[in-house]
């Protein structure tokens, strides 16, 4: 038996269109694209229903208002009304993509459903035992937002402690760097509140960011819709025991799903080849995805025989997306490569190079001598974290736990793959 059944979900961003996909003769495809964001949030009422759950929770950014997407709106009303035939609660929280003050057709919501407003509000999930549960959010009055909403809103609200309470708010929790800082705040920040679950939303890739006392949640968005958001998508399904004890059970609900895929050219001979590796690792995702439709993002990468084809421009970018698209774009599920990268480099015997009597030899063994220690490394690394603070531009940007996840063998590594490349190009001996 449990206390409450909740599902937690963010960023549905209804009717809002994929970017950076090219654009392609196919009618089924381009309409796939186009109602990716309305099929998937089909599939989260359906689970919702399935899961018998109490309640929904959306945690911002269920339109892109700017869009004035009159359809979105009433695929949204009737996913809501239906949750209410079987008795489901809609608790939601506005975020900079659809703010308080954004355009608004004003449909009649049902009763089911209930919207926090610009100040902090509190709900009962059940009304009948309004002790048991309680959902407490804040919406974006506009769309950007720049004070610490648990400071001026959470913080400042007296919680009963008997109850489950929930969290709601659209916020960017320890500076993620990636998303706008709306509303920044830390785990910290939300830790002292006194809630049980917080259910956020704003950052696209699902993460736990604590997993108790309180439990502090990105659900990520439920549809992808570029290929910088590769991966499952979806929300999580909450089940809280007597004793509030949490079980978490993700849920994926995306119908287009984007994927990286990387080829690598070593000890390849021939273009054939590269097609044949291409296909193999397609087909491979095909069986894992099932039912999906899928966009492709694809580097090329390594160093080979094959290299000096690609720079001379022999094997041209668009006409290796024509033949990929040709042979995959007409099945059902589809899948569609929408980016191709060509990444590879010169053939490079490194063990032949350090022998060398020249700057070349001498860097890579300066190179190697970094990379064993791990002393100097260290010291790199307070260089980097030095030079950074020192730039107020930069400063603001950065938490200390930036510098302690800093991997500085990795950063050399690149910047020796890199030097080395620019090198190799400018050696007449190698020309």
């Amino acid at each position: 038996m449990s206390l409450i059944k909740f599902a937690h979900a963010s960023d549905l961003h209804l009717g809002a269109p994929f970017s950076g996909v090219s654009k392609t003769e196919s009618s089924a495809i381009s309409s796939k694209l186009i109602n990716a964001t309305f099929l998937a949030y089909d599939n989260l009422i359906s689970k919702c229903i399935e899961n018998k759950i109490d309640a929904l929770i959306l945690a911002g950014d269920i339109f892109d208002l700017a869009d004035h997407n009159y359809l979105a709106q009433q695929k949204f009303k009737q996913g809501v009304e239906k949750l209410d035939l079987y008795g489901i609660k809609v608790f939601a929280c506005r975020g900079n993509h659809d703010p308080l003050d954004g355009w608004n057709p004003k449909l009649l919501m049902p009763s089911n459903y209930k919207l926090f407003g610009p100040k902090i509000g509190s709900f009962p999930v059940f009304e009948s035992e309004p002790l048991k549960a309680i959902v407490h959010g804040v919406s974006y009055p506009t769309r950007e937002v720049a004070v610490n909403l648990v400071q001026e809103e959470f913080l400042k609200s007296k919680i009963n402690k008997e109850a489950f309470n929930i969290g709601v708010l659209h916020a960017n929790v320890g500076n993620n760097l990636d998303h706008a800082q709306y509303s920044p705040c830390s785990i910290s920040d939300l830790s002292k509140t006194g809630h049980d679950y917080w259910a956020l939303g704003h950052i696209h890739k699902r993460q736990i960011l604590k997993k108790s006392n309180p439990t502090i949640v990105y659900s990520g968005n439920t549809q992808s819709r570029h290929r910088k958001e590769p991966g499952e998508k979806g929300f999580y399904i909450v089940e809280v025991g007597l004793n509030k004890e949490i079980n978490m059970k993700f849920e994926s609900v995306d119908v287009v799903r984007f994927v990286d895929l990387s080829v690598n050219i070593n000890g390849v001979q021939s273009i054939e080849s590269i097609y044949r590796k291409i296909d193999e690792l397609i087909m491979d995702q095909y069986r894992q995805s099932s039912l999906l439709d899928l966009v492709l993002n694809i580097d090329i990468t390594g160093t080979g025989v094959l290299h000096e084809d690609f720079a001379k421009g022999r094997y041209k970018k668009e006409d290796i997306l024509q033949i990929i698209n040709e042979n995959w774009s007409n099945k059902t599920p589809f899948v569609w490569c929408g980016n191709l990268t060509v990444k590879t480099g010169r053939e490079i015997n490194r063990d032949e190079l350090k022998k060398r009597d020249d700057f070349i030899g001498n860097f890579l063994l300066e190179v190697d001598a970094l990379k064993n220690n791990k002393e100097k490394q260290e010291d790199i690394q307070k260089i980097i974290q030095e030079e950074l603070y020192r730039n107020t531009k930069f400063s603001k940007y950065f938490s200390d736990s930036f510098f302690k996840n800093l991997n500085v063998e990795e950063l050399i590594d690149g910047a020796d793959k890199l030097s080395l490349s620019k090198l190799l190009r400018n050696s007449p001996d190698e020309d």
